[in-house]
């Protein structure tokens, strides 16, 4: 009876922590969907809740003139499909970023959003979901995609 009891209630609060995370998943999607690249403290948040493999030293903005970008400095080497992921995340929230630029120990980067989409097969401007840009990241393969970009 106990055991019953213990299952059920551990049952109860899997299911409540769950839901909790998507909640909180969209809350943040909400938060700072259309964020502007001249928002630093968002763009900043932004940045800071994506996962790293390596030390983020730290970014600046590029909003003289279009086209905007973000450069991400790195102290270490970042995988390629952590870069795609993380570059469609930044493209989706902030609106008007055009580019993103990995500036890690081993090599420099430079993303395009229209790049990525044209290799996604998507727009990231109607998005406003995380479980939606997770389903399409999902659906390809990022090293391939990595690959695939235009290098400069």
């Amino acid at each position: 009876m106990v055991k019953k009891l213990l299952v059920a209630l551990f049952l109860s609060l899997l299911v409540v922590g769950c839901g909790n995370q998507t909640s909180s998943d969209n809350d943040f999607f909400d938060n700072y969907k259309n964020t502007l690249i001249g928002d630093n403290s968002s763009v900043g948040a932004i940045i800071d809740s994506l996962h790293w493999e390596s030390e983020l030293t730290s970014f600046s903005l590029e909003t003289n003139a279009q086209p905007y970008g973000l450069n991400l400095y790195f102290n270490g080497v970042e995988q390629p499909q952590t870069m795609i992921e993380n570059a469609a995340y930044l493209f989706t929230l902030i609106g008007n970023l055009d580019y993103v630029v990995y500036d890690t120990s081993d090599a420099l980067l430079q993303i395009f959003r229209q790049d990525l989409e044209t290799q996604l097969n998507t727009s990231f401007e109607p998005i406003t979901q995380r479980s939606v840009l997770e389903d399409i990241l999902n659906q390809h393969d990022l090293v391939d995609i990595y690959n695939n970009l235009p290098k400069g």
